[in-house]
């Protein structure tokens, strides 16, 4: 490379915002820049010996399974491939959690150039803002947008045969602790009841707050109403049970209402609709109550 090349190379590497690196067309990196070292960690001693060939530097990355398990000549053939192929873009997340937006450019007469620009930071900052958009900011479950998508995609997976379930439930007294002992304490008190709600449900179930003191239950798969009815059973008393919050001690109910799919509905506004039916009926009835959609 002529000393010109080596100096235009430089001046680009010194300013690119991220890292870069210029392969030949034996595939041989000629140039990496000072960035491009520091995001993918490639300590000096590959560089040592003169222009090291791509191929070693996936060695490298192998053997210390940056790539993840597997064997480490299958693994380094693997992204062979991909170098000779045409231009090429991908993300690689690195094992300390880095994530790298990799972007490989053929240029005339063979070789590569490749950048690297470590997006973790916007990766990260995306799943938060996609966090945000369907989950409850104050209790962390699912918020009313997710709860639906949740149960619709539920209700595809029975659509041929199977049931599944939706618990409606309004806590009993809550706004008397609001309006006695204020709204941070009815707060804490809903971010408690969250906790206990999730402790009682299995994997595959999922609770959602969808306003208020207003929560929700997707019960994916049940054998039966009975199923339902002993999840519910279990509800009224784990959340009915004492709370000690910042020296007060909080006694609440909860009253739940039932809906069971494919009998009560096979959409999710009907769905819910009839839970929320039956909790108004349940609410009727006494504190710590529960119906079905069905139940007169």
């Amino acid at each position: 490379m002529r000393s010109d090349q080596g100096f235009l190379l430089q001046a680009i590497g010194d300013n690119f915002p991220g890292g870069i690196s210029v392969m030949d067309s034996d595939l041989r990196v000629i140039f990496a820049n000072h960035t491009m070292r520091q995001i993918l960690d490639l300590p000096d001693s590959l560089f040592a010996g003169g222009p090291p060939l791509l191929e070693e530097l996936f060695r490298f990355n192998a053997g210390r399974r940056d790539y993840g398990p597997g064997d480490i000549e299958k693994l380094v053939a693997e992204r062979m491939a991909l170098a000779k192929a045409k231009p090429h873009e991908f993300e690689r997340r690195r094992p300390d959690g880095t994530t790298v937006e990799v972007r490989g450019v053929p240029v005339e007469g063979g070789g590569f150039v490749t950048t690297y620009v470590d997006i973790t930071e916007r990766r990260r900052s995306e799943a938060r803002i996609e966090h945000m958009a369907h989950h409850d900011a104050l209790t962390g479950l699912s918020n009313r947008v997710l709860f639906y998508q949740r149960l619709d995609e539920a209700l595809a997976r029975i659509a041929r045969s199977g049931n599944l379930a939706v618990l409606c439930l309004d806590l009993d007294h809550f706004k008397s602790v609001n309006d006695t002992l204020g709204h941070p304490i009815g707060d804490l008190l809903l971010k408690t009841v969250a906790k206990r709600l999730s402790k009682c449900l299995r994997k595959t179930d999922i609770v959602a707050r969808l306003g208020g003191d207003e929560f929700a239950i997707i019960m994916s798969t049940i054998d039966g109403a009975h199923d339902a009815e002993g999840l519910a059973s279990k509800l009224i008393d784990v959340v009915g049970s004492t709370y000690e919050i910042q020296g007060h001690e909080i006694i609440v109910g909860v009253s739940v209402g039932i809906a069971i799919a494919p009998g009560d509905g096979v959409a999710a506004d009907a769905l819910l609709r009839n839970a929320d039916m039956a909790l108004y009926r349940a609410r009727r009835m006494a504190a710590g109550a529960f119906t079905f959609s069905n139940q007169k």
